[in-house]
């Protein structure tokens, strides 16, 4: 039998063979964008860890002076954050205010119910493990002032590049172009509007999941290997260990 985390293990009758792939684990460290670096949202911050992936509370009067090139992707969430270049790195955009470069205007919603939506797009790996119709919030209003809690869409004529991953499930404004959820290219961003993450439904959060490693699957390269493992010999009851690193190169150093 065996398993397999930070290191695979494979047990044979009475031995053991660990064979230790830790510097082959690829590393993901996301910017994440907001107004106080005190006050991260704690969904963002689990549902990262969850992933194994690092990140950098970057305060938003800091961006002006940060090299993004030195990050896999940016996260930005809901706040009343300006001029932060996401249109210029890969990014993961929880903030309708930056609408404009996916279309002609923004739109939102919210019911006395909890919203639903429809993973329409089955053909991105942003919807894996979902299926369609889902709901999006564990309720209608917010406990205290009793407003409806608002989800945002991607509203009017679509800029060029954008692709639309999931819909309202509205039947007064669906018209199956209004994009809850969207991705373009060149470089990758995802838009998202599911914003209000602390009643996010276990879907609305793996879409979150989704979208990160959608936006930074591509950016590291397999291991290369580099020569031949010896054949292993070991006695009954004895244990071997292999360090992969002796064998596989990694092209990103």
């Amino acid at each position: 039998d065996y398993k397999f985390g930070n290191d695979a293990v494979i047990n044979f009758q009475n031995s053991t063979i660990k064979i230790n792939s830790n510097n082959l684990i690829p590393t993901v460290n996301i910017a994440y964008v907001l107004k106080n670096p005190a006050n991260p949202d704690p969904q963002f911050i689990g549902a990262i860890n969850e992933l194994g992936f690092n990140y950098t509370l970057i305060d938003d009067l800091k961006v002006s002076s940060t090299n993004f090139s030195n990050y896999d992707m940016i996260l930005l969430g809901n706040e009343n954050i300006k001029n932060v270049p996401v249109n210029s790195y890969k990014s993961l955009i929880v903030n309708p205010d930056y609408y404009a470069d996916w279309c002609s205007k923004k739109g939102s919603i919210g019911e006395s119910n909890p919203l639903t939506a429809n993973n329409f797009n089955t053909e991105t790996s942003i919807t894996e493990g979902l299926g369609g119709i889902f709901q999006v919030y564990t309720r209608g209003k917010f406990e205290f002032s009793g407003l409806t809690i608002p989800m945002y869409y991607l509203d009017g004529a679509k800029k060029t590049g954008v692709v639309g991953v999931t819909i309202t499930n509205n039947p007064y404004i669906n018209n199956g172009k209004n994009f809850i959820i969207a991705y373009k290219d060149n470089p990758k961003r995802v838009f998202f509007g599911i914003t209000e993450s602390d009643y996010w439904t276990a879907n609305s959060k793996k879409l979150f999941q989704n979208s990160v490693k959608w936006l930074v699957e591509e950016e590291n390269q397999a291991p290369v290997f580099s020569g031949q493992i010896p054949n292993q010999v070991w006695k009954e009851n004895e244990n071997l260990t292999l360090n992969l690193s002796e064998y596989f190169s990694d092209p990103e150093n």
